[in-house]
């Protein structure tokens, strides 16, 4: 919705969706973050309910706070108690991905630790908390050719300390027990909205009982091409049949 939000508008256009979806004798509860003026809203919805609906119901549960957003709040403040650790490895990216004779080097302390078969770390999206635990994640197998890169590249002064790293370790696992969680209450927490259920709903049409070892980069790739695949006739009229035979026949 446009601006302003505040707790009084909001309560006038939650109120406007509510009759307009007839909603105003079924409504149980709302779920928000833990926003002020989302709290002034409430309050006022609920003064409407009891007071000029003079609808007899307890209303002392209509306010639900968004166990995710809840969540988010608390993986955030974390991620602020490392964040120079979280920098130093940002920077790190960056100054692999913006020299070609740092890459080159890179290559090279990892050839000299035999971890040539590790994935790359990529740069994570700063408000994106699960990007960031990627960052971390891909990391942490790739400390020992940080610290080699550092012997080698005079150049690179942002690999972490061994006591960096095993903040970044605890950090990595604790984020993995956030991620399961969230995954968990997306799944279980029915949403009025389709958007999620049907992402969700490729999985069953990817993972089946014959195809259940499917690693989760494999699941990914997966459900990134299906969309692609989906979204081809749209806009070029080719239809899905005609592309998988082109992709065959390119494969042969």
């Amino acid at each position: 919705m446009p601006y302003p939000h505040d707790g009084e508008t909001l309560f006038s256009f939650m109120k406007e969706m509510i009759l307009e979806w007839n909603l105003d004798k079924k409504l149980f509860s709302i779920v928000v973050d833990n926003a002020t003026n989302n709290d002034v809203m409430i309050r006022k919805v609920k003064d409407w309910i009891l007071y000029d609906l003079l609808v007899a119901r307890d209303v002392d549960l209509l306010h639900v706070r968004c166990s995710a957003h809840i969540l988010n709040l608390i993986v955030q403040d974390g991620l602020n108690e490392i964040r120079g650790l979280i920098d130093k490895i940002r920077e790190t990216v960056r100054y692999l991905n913006k020299s070609p004779a740092a890459s080159q080097k890179f290559e090279m302390a990892l050839s000299q630790c035999n971890l040539t078969d590790k994935r790359q770390v990529a740069m994570d999206v700063p408000n994106r908390w699960n990007s960031t635990y990627e960052l971390l994640a891909t990391a942490l197998p790739l400390k020992e050719a940080f610290s080699r890169l550092q012997r080698i590249d005079k150049n690179y002064h942002c690999n972490p300390s061994e006591s960096e790293w095993d903040v970044a370790e605890l950090c990595t696992n604790v984020y993995k027990f956030f991620m399961k969680l969230l995954i968990t209450l997306a799944v279980a927490i029915p949403a009025t909205t389709v958007a999620s259920e049907a992402a969700f709903s490729v999985g069953g049409r990817i993972i089946d009982e014959s195809r259940t070892c499917l690693l989760p980069d494999a699941v990914e790739a997966l459900v990134v091409a299906d969309d692609w695949i989906e979204s081809i006739p749209k806009r070029s009229g080719v239809t899905k049949a005609q592309l998988l035979q082109t992709v065959e026949e390119e494969r042969e």
